[in-house]
């Protein structure tokens, strides 16, 4: 049995770097009601879209398929091949990076943030330098979408469980853990265990847990004067009990 540890705050964890694991992304999260809410929501004339923690490159790709020149981007370099590896990704420009990354003089009519990628950001520093990275490559009118969970709902009380995947849906069956180890002030912290194929890969990863109003306020302070917030995939306003905070900005 060998074990992977991965403790790098704003990188990527394990189930981003190890081969083996990079297909569970999309079974853990093949629900695509957010992917049906950005496209609706990237403006009518939009040609230019930049998909920033592109992941395995599903929504990207997608994007490509109808008719957006898209520029791809994660910070995670396995995930990049992965997502070149697949249907329709010669269609996409594909960097691994961040926002800071973003090819110089893209002008984009949209930029997407999605899988609650924004979480990843857990300093005030990162927050505002990514921000700005992206307020500084949109067009005007150009619009910024993206997510975080309620903190006052307490998402991260209900993660402590065990989850099993068969062998069907990714080649192998994997068993996966997870366990919040540390809750500091907005900061989370949780493992999760991967066994699979007689090895256990342990990935540690933080996520900040903002509020809505700090989070418009950072969004304010970088330049975005236009922003929506929404509670739900399907336009419920936000309000105190809503599951996620969707950020559309301009």
């Amino acid at each position: 049995m060998t074990t992977q540890r991965n403790e790098q705050t704003d990188s990527a964890d394990a189930i981003y770097d190890d081969p083996a694991l990079i297909p569970l992304y999309d079974i853990l999260n093949s629900a695509d009601h957010d992917h049906v809410f950005y496209r609706q929501e990237i403006p009518a004339d939009a040609r230019k879209v930049i998909d920033l923690g592109c992941g395995t490159g599903r929504f990207a790709i997608d994007l490509a398929r109808r008719g957006y020149e898209v520029t791809a981007l994660d910070p995670a370099p396995a995930m990049i091949d992965f997502a070149r590896r697949q249907d329709g990704a010669d269609a996409v420009n594909w960097f691994v990076g961040t926002a800071s990354d973003i090819p110089a003089g893209l002008a984009a009519d949209a930029a997407v943030m999605m899988g609650h990628a924004f979480q990843c950001l857990t300093t005030d520093q990162a927050i505002d330098s990514t921000l700005l990275a992206i307020r500084n490559t949109l067009r005007p009118g150009g619009r910024f979408l993206f997510e975080s969970r309620n903190p006052q709902t307490g998402p991260w009380r209900h993660w402590n469980k065990r989850q099993e995947i068969s062998s069907d849906s990714v080649g192998f069956p994997v068993a996966i853990d997870r366990q919040v180890v540390e809750v500091n002030g907005d900061l989370v912290s949780f493992e999760e265990h991967f066994s699979f194929s007689e090895k256990v890969v342990t990935s540690r990863s933080t996520l900040r847990f903002l509020g809505e109003a700090e989070i418009v306020a950072h969004l304010q302070k970088t330049g975005f004067k236009d922003i929506t917030v929404f509670g739900f995939w399907d336009r419920r306003p936000f309000s105190d009990d809503s599951p996620e905070m969707i950020f559309a900005a301009a």
